[in-house]
């Protein structure tokens, strides 16, 4: 699983983690479509203002896992 960073920056755009460097997308849809292309299914985008803490899955969520 590869997890991709983002820091989304009103009226900018989205500064990613794709790869080895920090790069700008012009769209949400942008970074998707290049995470696609890089590593298919297998990425996660996170955001650098999520907060730390415990985290359940989907999975865990949805199926009381």
């Amino acid at each position: 699983m590869n997890i991709i960073y983002f820091d989304y920056i009103e009226g900018y755009g989205i500064n990613a983690n794709v790869g080895i460097e920090w790069d700008f997308y012009g769209s949400f849809d942008d970074l998707v479509k290049e995470c696609l292309y890089q590593f298919k299914s297998d990425f996660l985008l996170a955001p650098t203002t999520a907060k730390s803490g415990k985290f359940i899955s989907y999975g865990e969520f949805y199926h009381g896992g």
